[in-house]
């Protein structure tokens, strides 16, 4: 069985960040330290610093086979690049699409930070937040499918915030340059999502699971690092039944080089992978590039390829096949 070194990334990070040598951050002191005041960071704007996005631009709806640049072009919004670094359709394939949403939902729990050493429950206008101080960890929901056990995150508080049909449940440990946010959300019966999110310094991570009314299910992983412009994907969601996409590369300037492979039901089913690679300017201008098949023409590893090939540490690889939850419950909050 091929490694899958996806998830692997970002737990290695996230202890990092939330658990490495620091004596303010000690377990035992942690619902006692003082977080009145403080306030997380949105994510989106940073993202953008790392990652390519498609902003301000007329999309086509056009054939998603991957055999072809058709599949791949960034003006087509079923293709790889339309779907996943669009930031104005509002696609559940779109990492933006879901990045807009923590930041909403972070707002959300900032606005109530002059409660946040003060359990109970708290009221701003028609939005209630609970707020509980006594806590130590929190368990991921739907990571631990990875695993096959709970996937357990150190935190410092777990705010709860209801805004009409929309119930945030938000943990998370702030110290100093370094974020940690575990997150799930329900609204209304038929929508709810997850998300693990990290921030040390320059380097960013976000873990992501969701599932709509309209049983749009997506899952994926990304982490970057704003000082060196680069960044690394891996995406897997329902779209005509399994359809991914794993890559990376540098944005750091026009002619650095970014690689993706993906695969699909619409061609030649998920065992058939396709590839392509282009500088920032190529993807800024839409410029059209080779696709290559990776079972006859590996991409073998150099340079941005690096991104695209298994087994090497910037690869974060696939998912596996049909990888994202298929209903509200697979989200369920149980902490």
């Amino acid at each position: 069985m091929k490694k899958n070194v996806l998830l692997v990334a970002l737990i290695a990070a996230v202890l990092l960040a939330g658990c490495r040598d620091d004596s303010t951050d000690d377990d035992d002191t942690a619902g006692s330290r003082s977080l009145r005041g403080v306030t997380m960071d949105a994510f989106t704007g940073d993202v953008k610093q790392c990652t390519p996005s498609i902003d301000d631009f007329a999309f086509t709806s056009e054939s998603s086979a991957l055999n072809s640049w058709t599949g791949w072009k960034r003006n087509n919004a079923n293709g790889v690049m339309g779907k996943v670094f669009n930031t104005t359709l509002g696609d559940y394939q779109s990492i933006y699409t879901h990045l807009e949403t923590l930041d909403e939902h972070i707002a959300l729990v900032n606005a109530f930070t002059d409660s946040f050493d003060d359990p109970g429950s708290h009221t701003i206008g028609d939005d209630t937040a609970k707020v509980v101080t006594t806590v130590s960890e929190v368990n991921v929901p739907f990571m631990g499918w990875s695993f096959r056990e709970p996937m357990s995150v150190p935190v410092d508080r777990v705010v709860t915030v209801t805004s009409g049909t929309l119930t945030v449940h938000m943990a998370f440990r702030v110290s100093g340059g370094r974020e940690v946010i575990v997150e799930q959300y329900t609204d209304g019966n038929s929508d709810a999502g997850v998300f693990y999110a990290i921030r040390d310094g320059n380097y960013l991570g976000v873990w992501h699971a969701s599932v709509t009314d309209t049983n749009n299910g997506v899952q994926f992983m990304w982490d970057g690092d704003m000082g060196e412009g680069t960044f690394r994907i891996s995406l897997s969601s329902d779209a005509g039944g399994n359809w991914q996409v794993m890559g990376g590369g540098s944005v750091e300037t026009s002619g650095s080089a970014m690689a993706f492979m993906a695969r699909n039901d619409d061609t030649g089913g998920s065992d058939v992978k396709y590839y392509t690679s282009m500088t920032l300017a190529e993807f800024s201008a839409g410029t059209e590039k080779a696709i290559f098949n990776a079972g006859t023409a590996p991409p073998g590893g150099a340079g941005a390829l690096s991104y695209i090939t298994e087994d090497s540490e910037d690869c974060l690889g696939f998912y596996r096949v049909n990888d994202f939850p298929v209903s509200v419950d697979d989200l369920d909050w149980n902490n």
